[in-house]
């Protein structure tokens, strides 16, 4: 979490939670699991269609 200070001494604090699904996740691992889910099928299925040629 970064802190900031303006000039008139307000300090802020800036959180970045890109889609946050649970606390401990920026996001990233949610749009790494879809896109595992994706490509699970063929990364599964590729040696027996390998087989089949």
């Amino acid at each position: 979490m970064e802190k900031v200070e303006d000039s008139d001494g307000v300090q802020w604090r800036i959180r970045r939670w890109w889609w946050k699904t649970v606390p401990w996740e920026t996001g990233f691992a949610t749009l790494d699991a879809m896109i595992f889910l994706i490509v699970l099928p063929f990364m599964l299925m590729w040696p027996f269609w390998l087989a089949a040629k």
